[in-house]
């Protein structure tokens, strides 16, 4: 028999909301969409690497040379990502209601 091993944030998340820890650990239910800060940081990390790659086609530029490529690369590389995601989020507008529904019942089961 193997010992099966419980994370500290499992154990809070169970105490927090039984219904939810079985959800999410024992059904591995996630959402379809990352969480705000999620997305807004994968779209800025891409807009950086994009701005990066951009600034180093040439090995013997100045910096004010490397800047006016760069940015102009990385804001393209943000505002693509962030098309992406609103064209990628269209229709899912139930979910979030499903999932909030989900987090309210969580909260009045935890509070009676």
């Amino acid at each position: 028999m193997r010992l099966q091993v419980i994370t500290n944030s499992e154990l809070m998340a169970f105490r927090a909301c039984p219904f939810r820890h079985s959800l999410v650990y024992h059904d591995r239910l996630r959402p379809q969409i990352a969480a705000a800060p999620l997305r807004a940081g994968d779209m800025m990390h891409k807009g950086i690497e994009a701005g990066w790659r951009a600034a180093w086609v040439e090995p013997n530029e100045s910096p004010e040379q490397r800047a006016e490529r760069a940015i102009p690369a990385a804001l393209d590389a943000i505002t693509t990502q962030h098309q992406a995601f609103v064209e990628s989020v269209k229709g899912h507008e139930r979910e979030h209601e499903l999932q909030d529904e989900a987090l309210e019942a969580c909260e009045t089961m935890h509070w009676a």
